[in-house]
């Protein structure tokens, strides 16, 4: 993905490393993109995967069960943009094919999570 997709996001944010931007149980009700730096992804207290510029994450929160299933933390200074469901859905209107990566990078998180029972 582009980070330029999520650098016209209203609601953006310059963050520090080790930065938590969410925790593993709270409520979820946004999608972050990674503009610039890289954001790790924290199952069990283990970092499974760095999101960086251009990626994005806390999809599955949003989407599915509204519940945090990972707590993300800045790995890098990192500017990141959050977005509610509303300006999701604007981005997919902009850009179909960006919906199209997100069901890529969920299928290919659960073909992980599938390949390692463990994971998440």
């Amino acid at each position: 993905m582009s980070a330029n997709l999520f650098r016209t996001a209203p609601d953006k944010k310059r963050v520090a490393a080790g930065d938590t931007l969410f925790t593993a149980g709270h409520p979820a009700g946004h999608f972050h993109g990674v503009v610039e730096g890289s954001v790790e992804l924290i199952f069990d207290g283990e970092v499974r995967e760095t999101v960086s510029e251009g990626g994005f994450f806390g999809e599955v929160g949003m989407l599915g069960k509204r519940i945090r299933s990972a707590t993300a933390r800045a790995k890098t200074e990192a500017f990141v943009a959050r977005l509610d469901e509303q300006a999701f859905v604007r981005l997919v209107k902009r850009n179909p094919f960006f919906a199209l990566g997100v069901m890529r990078q969920m299928a290919a998180r659960l073909e992980h999570r599938d390949d390692n029972p463990s994971a998440p």
